[in-house]
C-alpha cells in the first residue's frame, strides 16, 4: 500500500495521479478530507482519502500501520524541515519500508535558500535511517502547471529565465515513470531526477508542449527579475517565496544547478543528525522529538532565522507529575514520547497521566469487528472483551454494566434498556455505516456521543452493487443455478450488454458518486435524483423528480439512509413508473423497498430482474430460517447484506471508528460523531481538560464562567457547540482549581455528565 501526504497541491497531485495511473494502490492523508474529495473527484472510485496531517503526528502514525511506501511533498517553505521530518518519523515508527521525498529542482539551485534548506532537510531524513528517494522534479514543471489557468485566459508563461535556457523539465507521464522507477527498487537509498527522467529542455520546448496540450499557442514572455517578484507578490506569492523563487531562479539560469548527492561538498558543513537538527532548530511541531519551549522553524541556515514562538513554558509546580528521564535515543523518545506537544496537535502527550487509567477502561466489541480496531485499542492499554456474534437485548444488559466503550456493527440494538443497564457507558462505536441499531436521541441525552463509518465501505458496496448490473444484465444467477443443476442452457434471449444503457442513481452521496464513475466506464450513461441539490461528477446528469429519474433508467439502484421519508419510497406506484424490462437494486436499507410489490412487478414480468442485499427483518445469525417473498423468482439476487463485507473494507472501518473513539477518550474530541456537537480542541500544556455535557438551554455557558470567576480558575482555552438537545464543552484550566471546578459544575441542575479528561 502506498501513503501520500498532503497531495492537494500542484505537485503532489500530479504525483497522485500518477500512482493511480500505475493501478497503485493509494491512500492520501489529507488535513482537509472535502477539499481532497472536490481535487479527485474524477478518479474518487481508485483511491482512499483519511483525514491527517504532520500537525498530529501520533495520529499520522496510526494511519501510516500497514502501509510499505510512504511519499510526502517538500514544497521548499521555511516549514517544510518540520512537516518532511515529522513525516518521515512517523513513517519509520509506523514500520514503513520506504520514504518518497518529492521536492523541486530549485533544490539544487546551489546558495539559494531553497538549496539550503533542501539539503539539510536531506541530511536530517537520512539520519533516520529509512530507505528514502528524493525525488526531484523541475520547479519550472510545477510553475508551468500552477499557471495552466492563466495561460489559457492570457496565452502567456511569464518567467526571467531565457526561453533559451537549459530547464530540467518533464514530461506528466515522465511522473508517472519516476514513480515506477522508484518503487521497482526500494532498497536504493536515494535518486536524482536526471537519473530517471528524460533529460534537458528549454523553456521554450516546455511552453510549447504546453501549447500543444492545451490547443492553443502559448506565448514565453521573458520579464526582468524585479518584475517576475512583483507579478509573483501580486498574484498572492508570500514575500519571502517569491525571494526565494527570483534568486533561485538566478542560480538556474546561471548554470549553478548541482548534480552532487553530497551535502559537505554544496555547502561546506557537515550534516546533522536527526538529534541535532531537532535540537538545534527547537522543533515542536512532533510530539516524537524534542519539546523545547520555543520553535525555530527548520530549515533554515546562515544568520537568517525566522522564529515561531510557542506558549511559555510551565512553571515545574503544573508540570505533568511523573515525567520520565529523557530518553536515551531518538527511537526511544518516539516510542514514548517526550511531553513535547505543538499547538497545533490536539492530542495530549503519551506521559500524561489522565483522571481515570486506560488500563481500567472497558471495551466490548461484538460481531466480529476486525482486528485492526482490537490492536488500536489493545496499544492504547485498553481491557478489550471480543464478542463474535450479536447479542439480544437481554444478553447486551447483561454484559453492560462495567462497559466504556461499546464497539457493534448492524445486528445488536443499543435500547433504553440497554442504555438504562449501562451506568459507565461513555460513547458507542457502530463499525458500519448505518446507525439505526442504536438509540441517538436517548444516548445524545444521556451525554453519550455515536460514531460510525461513513466513508470506509462505499468502496466495496459501489463495487458489488456494479456487479450486480452486470450479472442482471446478462442473467448469471439464473444460468449459474441451472449449470450447477446439471443444465446446459446456452441462449442469449434477455441478455444485454450494460453499454449505452442507463443507470438511475437514487441518493448521490458517497456512495452513488463512486458508482456514477464506473458505470461511466463500462459506457453507461448516468443520472441520478437526491433530495439534497449535489454537483455531479463527470458528465452524471441530475433529474428534477424521483419519477424523472424511474421513468428513463434501465436499471435503478438505492442508496439512501433509513428514515420515515424513505419507507417504501419504492413501493406498487413507484415500480410501475419504471421502464419495462428494467432492473431495481437495493443495496441501502431494508424498509426502502416494499418487497411484496417489488414480487409481484417480477411475477408480471414488468421488471426483468432485482439485486436485492438488505431487507426489513434480517436473522440475527448466519444459518438456515432467512424467508422473503423474493425467494424462488427468476433473475433475483439475493445476497446477505454483504455490501461492505470485504477484508478492505472491514480493515479501514476498524480503524476509522477506533480512531473516533480513542481520540474520544484521550482529546475529548467528537469530529465524526452523528448524535453530538462535533468539536476539537488543540492540546495546551499545563492545564487540566473539563468535559461537560448540558441540556441546551439558555445561561449555562454564563453559569460555568461564573463558576470559572468565583473560583479564579484561569481559563486557557474554551470551546462550545450545541445541538437543539445538549450543549457540549471543552474547557482547558489551570491544575490548581479543577476539582473544584469539576465539582461545581456537576452540581448545576443543567449538567448531563462533568469529566476531568487529563
Amino acid at each position: 500500500m502506498i501513503a501520500v501526504i498532503g497531495g492537494t497541491g500542484v505537485l503532489g497531485s500530479t504525483v497522485v495521479r500518477a500512482l493511480i495511473a500505475l493501478s497503485l494502490p493509494v491512500t492520501l492523508v489529507a488535513p482537509d478530507p472535502s477539499k481532497a474529495n472536490r481535487i479527485f473527484a474524477d478518479v474518487l472510485p481508485h483511491l482512499t482519502i483519511v483525514r491527517g496531517s504532520v500537525g498530529a503526528p501520533k495520529e499520522l502514525r496510526r494511519t501510516l500501520v500497514g502501509v510499505d511506501t510512504v511519499f510526502v511533498n517538500a514544497p521548499g517553505s521555511p516549514d517544510c524541515g518540520q512537516r518532511v521530518i515529522c513525516a518521515a518519523a512517523a513513517a519509520k515508527v509506523a514500520g514503513a519500508a520506504h520514504l518518497v521525498v518529492i521536492s523541486n529542482v530549485y533544490a539544487d539551485a546551489v546558495g539559494s535558500p531553497y538549496g539550503r534548506r533542501f539539503f539539510r532537510l536531506e541530511a536530517g531524513v537520512k539520519s533516520l535511517d529509512i530507505p528514502t528517494t528524493f525525488l526531484r522534479l523541475p520547479a519550472f514543471f510545477e510553475n508551468v502547471l500552477a499557471s495552466v489557468a492563466s495561460v489559457t485566459e492570457e496565452g502567456a508563461v511569464y518567467s526571467p529565465v531565457p526561453a533559451s535556457a537549459p530547464v530540467r523539465g518533464v514530461a506528466v507521464e515522465d511522473v508517472g515513470a519516476a514513480a515506477a522507477a522508484v518503487l521497482a527498487a526500494p532498497d536504493v537509498h536515494e535518486y536524482r531526477t536526471y537519473e530517471i527522467l528524460s533529460g534537458v529542455h528549454t523553456g521554450a520546448d516546455l511552453v510549447a508542449a504546453l501549447g500543444e496540450a492545451v490547443g492553443k499557442p502559448i506565448r514565453y514572455v521573458e520579464i526582468g527579475w524585479e518584475d517576475s517578484y512583483e507579478r509573483m507578490v501580486a498574484e498572492g506569492t508570500p514575500e519571502w517565496e517569491a525571494a526565494d523563487l527570483v534568486e533561485a531562479d538566478r542560480l538556474v539560469a546561471a548554470g549553478h544547478v548541482s548534480e552532487s548527492n553530497h551535502y559537505e561538498e554544496l555547502v561546506g558543513e557537515p550534516p546533522m543528525s536527526i538529534e541535532e537538527w531537532c535540537s538545534q532548530n527547537a522543533c515542536t511541531l512532533c510530539p516524537l522529538l524534542l519539546p523545547p519551549a520555543s520553535a525555530t522553524m527548520l530549515g533554515q541556515s546562515g544568520g537568517s532565522r525566522t522564529r515561531a514562538t510557542t506558549s511559555p513554558a510551565p512553571s515545574p509546580a503544573a508540570m505533568v507529575v511523573g515525567t520520565p528521564p529523557p530518553a536515551s535515543s531518538l527511537m526511544e523518545r518516539m516510542t514514548l514520547g517526550s511531553g513535547g506537544v505543538s499547538r497545533l496537535s490536539t492530542s495530549p502527550p503519551v506521559d500524561t497521566q489522565f483522571s481515570f487509567p486506560k488500563a481500567k477502561i472497558e471495551v466490548l466489541l461484538l460481531e466480529n469487528i476486525h482486528q485492526s480496531a482490537v490492536q488500536m485499542f489493545e496499544a492504547e492499554g485498553f481491557t478489550i472483551r471480543t464478542v463474535s456474534k450479536a447479542l439480544s437485548e437481554a444478553e447486551l444488559i447483561a454484559a453492560m454494566e462495567s462497559v466504556h466503550i461499546l464497539g457493534l456493527r448492524s445486528k445488536s440494538n443499543v435500547t433504553p434498556a440497554v442504555l438504562a443497564a449501562a451506568p459507565r457507558l461513555m460513547a458507542v462505536g457502530c463499525f458500519c455505516i448505518g446507525t439505526d441499531q442504536v438509540d441517538k436521541a436517548l444516548t445524545e441525552t444521556r451525554g453519550i456521543p455515536v460514531f460510525n463509518a461513513p466513508f470506509s465501505n462505499t468502496r466495496s458496496v459501489a463495487e458489488l452493487v456494479l456487479a450486480e448490473v452486470i450479472a442482471l444484465s446478462r442473467r448469471l444467477g439464473d444460468v449459474s443455478s441451472s449449470m450447477h443443476k446439471g443444465v446446459w442452457n446456452k441462449s442469449a434471449t434477455g441478455c444485454y450488454e450494460v453499454r449505452g444503457k442507463t443507470l438511475g442513481i437514487v441518493g448521490y452521496g458517497h456512495i452513488g458518486s463512486q458508482l456514477s464513475i464506473m458505470a461511466e466506464a463500462l459506457g453507461m450513461n448516468v443520472i441520478y435524483w437526491d433530495v439534497v441539490p449535489v454537483l455531479g461528477l463527470s458528465r452524471t446528469v441530475p433529474c428534477e423528480s424521483l419519477e424523472e429519474l424511474l421513468n428513463k433508467s434501465d436499471f435503478v439502484t438505492l442508496h439512501v439512509p433509513r428514515s420515515e421519508a424513505t419507507r417504501n419510497m419504492i413501493g406498487a406506484e413507484q415500480l410501475a413508473a419504471m421502464k419495462e424490462g428494467s432492473f431495481l437494486i437495493n443495496a441501502s436499507r431494508g424498509t426502502v423497498v416494499d418487497l411484496d410489490a417489488l414480487a409481484d412487478a417480477l411475477r408480471s414480468g414488468h421488471l426483468a430482474g432485482a439485486a436485492v442485499d438488505v431487507y426489513p427483518t434480517e436473522p440475527a445469525k448466519n444459518g438456515p430460517g432467512f424467508e422473503s417473498p423474493l425467494c424462488g423468482l427468476t433473475n433475483v439476487l439475493l445476497t446477505p447484506h454483504i455490501g461492505g463485507s470485504t477484508v478492505e473494507a472491514q480493515h479501514m472501518i476498524g480503524r476509522e471508528v477506533a480512531t473516533s473513539l480513542i481520540r474520544y477518550v484521550n482529546e475529548g474530541t467528537t469530529l465524526g460523531a452523528v448524535n453530538f456537537p462535533n468539536l476539537e480542541m488543540p492540546f495546551s500544556s499545563g492545564t487540566h481538560r473539563i468535559l461537560n455535557v448540558h441540556r441546551n438551554v439558555p445561561g449555562v455557558l454564563r453559569d460555568i464562567n461564573v463558576i470559572f470567576a468565583e473560583q479564579s480558575a484561569n481559563v486557557r482555552t474554551q470551546v462550545l457547540g450545541t445541538s437543539t438537545e445538549i450543549g457540549y464543552l471543552i474547557v482547558d484550566v489551570d491544575r490548581y482549581h479543577s476539582d473544584e471546578t469539576k465539582k461545581a459544575i456537576s452540581d448545576l441542575e443543567t449538567s448531563i455528565k462533568t469529566r476531568i479528561l487529563y
